[in-house]
C-alpha cells in the first residue's frame, strides 16, 4: 500500500471535466508506483466521490466539475483502494415479490437489505431503479404495463441505504415525480421505519423527539460519517416511539421529517441507541452470540395522497427474515 499526495496544475487550454484530468495526469505520475492498467475512469469517480480531491483549497466531489486553466489541485491517494477492484456481494431484487403497487403514475417497491437503491460508481453494479425499469420493460410482467408514449419513465422519490430494506417510491411520470418533490418538501409524505437497538442502561421514555444539525464529520476519503453539528449542516428531525421492549434489546418505530443522510441512524446513535449491526455508528455486531448480517433499518410503512386523485394511499411491508431472525435473538418478553 502507497499514501501518496499529488500535487498538479491545469495547464493553459480549453475547460477539461475533472475525471478525464485526473485520468490523464494520474496514469503518468503513478506510473512508478502501481500497475497503471487498473486505473479507470470508474476508480476514479470513487476517489472524488470520496473527497480526496482538492481544487484551489476546496474540495471538488463532483467527477464531471469543469476544470479551467491554472487551478492548482491536491489528490491524497492510497494507490491499494484506488486500484482495487471494489467487491460487491449485492442482493437480488424478486420483481414477484417486489412489487406491491403499480399504476400508470406510481409504483412501490419492496427493496432488500443488501441492494443500493440507484446507480452507483462502480459500473455494471445493479440497483434498485434498474431492477424496477426491467420489469416495467418485460410486455406482461406481473400485468403491468410501462406507460412508454405516454410520459412514462421512472424516477426515484426518495432513496434507502444499500443495507435498509423495505418500501421505495417511484415516480412514473415526470410531473408526478415533481408532485412528490413538494409533498416531501412540505413533509406530506409519512414514512415509518422499523429499527433494532439494544438494551440501554437507562430507561428509554415511551416517545421521544430528535432535532439538530446535520453534516459530515468524517475525514476526507474516510468511510462517509455523518454527526450533529453546532453551526452549518443542515436541519434534521426524527419522532421516534417504542414499539416492543425485548430481553435484550428494543424495537422503536423512526418517523423522520426530514430526509438527510444516515439520520435515523445517527439520531438513535446520539441518543445512546446504535441500531444493530451499524458499526458505523457504534452498534452491536453480535447479539447472543451470532452475528448481525447488515444495519437493522427497516421501511415498513408508507402514506401519501396520490397524484391523479387525491385518495389517501396505505402501504405497509412487514420487515424481511434477517429482521425478524434478530427479533428471535432479542427475546421479546412484551408487546
Amino acid at each position: 500500500m502507497a499514501l501518496l499526495t499529488s500535487l498538479m496544475a491545469v495547464p493553459p487550454g480549453p475547460p477539461c471535466r475533472l475525471d478525464d484530468f485526473l485520468l490523464a495526469q494520474l496514469t503518468i505520475e503513478l506510473a512508478a508506483h502501481c500497475d497503471v492498467s487498473r486505473l479507470s475512469k470508474g476508480k476514479l469517480r470513487r476517489l472524488i466521490l470520496a473527497g480526496a480531491v482538492q481544487v484551489d483549497g476546496r474540495p471538488f466531489t463532483v467527477p464531471t466539475r469543469t476544470l479551467k486553466a491554472g487551478q492548482r489541485l491536491v489528490v491524497r491517494i492510497d494507490t491499494y483502494k484506488l486500484l482495487e477492484e471494489k467487491a460487491v456481494a449485492d442482493t437480488a431484487f424478486e420483481s414477484g415479490g417486489g412489487i406491491v403497487y403499480a399504476d400508470r403514475w406510481l409504483l412501490v417497491a419492496n427493496k432488500p437489505a443488501g441492494l443500493p437503491s440507484d446507480r452507483t460508481v462502480v459500473a455494471g453494479r445493479d440497483n434498485l431503479l434498474a431492477a424496477v425499469s426491467r420489469y416495467l420493460a418485460a410486455d406482461s410482467a406481473g400485468g403491468v404495463q410501462n406507460d412508454g408514449g405516454d410520459g412514462g419513465g421512472l424516477w426515484l422519490a426518495h432513496r434507502l441505504d444499500r443495507e435498509t430494506s423495505g418500501l421505495v417510491l417511484f415516480s412514473r411520470q415526470a410531473e408526478v415525480n415533481k408532485y412528490f418533490h413538494e409533498l416531501f418538501r412540505q413533509r406530506r409524505i409519512d414514512k415509518e421505519y422499523e429499527a433494532l437497538t439494544g438494551l440501554p442502561p437507562q430507561p428509554v421514555p415511551r416517545s421521544f423527539r430528535v432535532e439538530n444539525r446535520l453534516d459530515r464529520v468524517s475525514a476526507a476519503g474516510a468511510a462517509a460519517r455523518w454527526g450533529s453539528v453546532g453551526e452549518g449542516g443542515q436541519i434534521a428531525a426524527t419522532s421516534f416511539s417504542l414499539l416492543r421492549r425485548l430481553e435484550r434489546g428494543l424495537c422503536l418505530v423512526a418517523r423522520p421529517e426530514t430526509g438527510r443522510t444516515h439520520q435515523i441512524r445517527v439520531h438513535l446513535a446520539e441518543a445512546g441507541l446504535p441500531i444493530l449491526g451499524d458499526s458505523l455508528y457504534g452498534g452491536a455486531v453480535r447479539v447472543a452470540g451470532q452475528a448481525v448480517g447488515r444495519v437493522m433499518l427497516h421501511a415498513a410503512r408508507l402514506r401519501f395522497k396520490h397524484p391523479a386523485d387525491g385518495r389517501e394511499l396505505f402501504f405497509e411491508q412487514a420487515p424481511p427474515e434477517d429482521f425478524q431472525r434478530c427479533l428471535g435473538l432479542l427475546g421479546a418478553t412484551q408487546p
